[in-house]
């Protein structure tokens, strides 16, 4: 295919996705018109406005791609930097907070008022309005945008910003001396952060004492990382048979709350439900990882001792302990649930794995591995710009806690090595986001 034809097709997907969000955007208008009964439309608008807004962005960078030569590259790349200097100045000065919320400033007042010079504050405007980050409705006024407006109401998205300026841009950039001076070290002290700060300390032992910067880590995963929400991994999950298998047992294997459990146990209440805690497995992907073990505490120690107790707020969900590598206590549920530690090695997943066999094999249940924190199959992915985020989370772990990620293709291999002499694994299902990243895999046991 020539680069104009290809060019043509993703025109025309491009259009197509763009009808698509407006249609579901009039859908969701007419269905909050409808009041509390249209709550299934709403989601159903939601979901397909949500798949209409990833392929617009999968059409946007195919055509960046196709047109963009390399100084277009360059000059992509340059104003990128000056718009995160730009926005790191603002919130340093706190110029979010000084403009109104819904009309226009004087921009010479709110020099005035935050006390840096009109004649820097004129420039940082004017370039990140370029992005839709801010407005100048009136020459000499400014206001604030759609954009700017939701750094106001969410501070967390400020937290997130001044990491990246503050923390993981000058870290990353160390990357070539770190190499140099450490090589493949695997050491949390010999890091490219740790010449960045010049400290022997640690990143996961500052982010433990430092509660502001705790604080914008946890922000920078939430809404940088691109790491899913909770919240569409159940709408994954949900697509399942799951009414199918009446008051079956489901063990969630590896969780650090209950959180996922409930929600399961909201849509299809006669489950029952074991939530196995593991919090012997920590990584500085989960992001409240700091504090969950003292929020747990008080239950585990309950689990430990009588070896299960119910949950004090859903007698459906029983909470116990259970640690990777341990034997599997419950054998004769119909699906385990398994969280995949962010940092685990091949070797310690496929002990896991082996440790499933039999209990697969005489339980005929299926298997459930959630996959959010694994790198994609390079290349797979409709917008390639979601696979590059994932590869960005995965350097940043590398730069600043010589930590990493598995790869998709990793996993998929070591389940193809799981067997006996009666049967093997077998991966049956992609579960997949509206995205294309895979979310989950279905696994079964497969007589010979």
């Amino acid at each position: 295919m020539d680069r104009l034809t290809e060019l043509n097709g993703h025109s025309d997907q491009l259009a197509q996705a763009i009808r698509s969000l407006v249609d579901s955007r009039r859908g969701a208008d007419s269905s909050d018109q409808l009041g509390p009964s249209a709550d299934t439309d709403v989601d159903r608008d939601q979901s397909l406005f949500t798949r209409a807004k990833s392929n617009i962005l999968a059409s946007i960078a195919a055509i960046k791609s196709i047109v963009g030569e390399p100084a277009d590259f360059l000059q992509d790349f340059s104003r990128q930097i000056e718009i995160l200097a730009c926005l790191r100045w603002l919130a340093e000065f706190q110029v979010f907070a000084c403009i109104p919320f819904d009309e226009s400033l004087p921009i010479k007042d709110l020099a005035d008022l935050v006390g840096v010079p009109e004649s820097q504050l004129v420039r940082v405007i004017r370039l990140t309005a370029t992005c839709g980050f801010l407005r100048e409705p009136i020459l000499g006024f400014v206001s604030h945008s759609p954009l700017s407006a939701q750094f106001i109401s969410n501070q967390s998205l400020v937290d997130a910003m001044v990491f990246i300026a503050e923390l993981a841009t000058p870290t990353a950039l160390q990357m070539p001396q770190a190499t140099q001076r450490f090589g493949a070290s695997s050491s949390a002290t010999e890091s490219a952060y740790n010449l960045a700060l010049n400290t022997v300390r640690p990143f996961h032992v500052a982010i433990q004492e430092r509660s502001k910067l705790r604080r914008q880590w946890s922000a920078y995963l939430c809404h940088a990382a691109g790491l899913h929400q909770e919240e569409e991994i159940i709408e994954v999950l949900s697509r399942l048979n799951w009414s199918n298998l009446g008051n079956a047992c489901i063990v969630e294997v590896g969780a650090k709350s209950t959180s996922m459990a409930s929600s399961l146990s909201k849509m299809f209440p006669s489950l029952r439900l074991v939530v196995q805690i593991d919090n012997t497995q920590s990584s500085l992907l989960d992001r409240d990882y700091m504090w969950q073990n003292a929020v747990l505490a008080s239950s585990i120690r309950d689990s430990s001792s009588s070896g299960s107790s119910p949950s004090p707020t859903n007698p459906f969900i029983t909470v116990t302990y259970h640690a990777m590598g341990m034997p599997q206590s419950v054998t004769d549920a119909a699906v385990y649930i398994i969280h995949v530690p962010a940092t685990s090695s091949g070797l310690t997943i496929k002990a896991e794995l082996d440790d499933y066999l039999g209990v697969l094999r005489t339980s005929g249940g299926i298997m459930l591995i959630l996959t959010t924190r694994l790198l994609p199959e390079p290349g797979t992915l409709p917008n390639p710009e979601i696979e590059a985020v994932a590869r960005a989370r995965d350097l940043s772990m590398l730069q600043l806690a010589n930590e990493s990620e598995m790869e998709m293709s990793e996993l998929l291999s070591i389940i193809k090595t799981v067997g006996d002499n009666a049967g093997k694994l077998v991966v049956t299902n992609h579960l997949r986001s509206n995205n294309g990243v895979i979310l989950a895999l279905t696994i079964k046991y497969q007589a010979y």
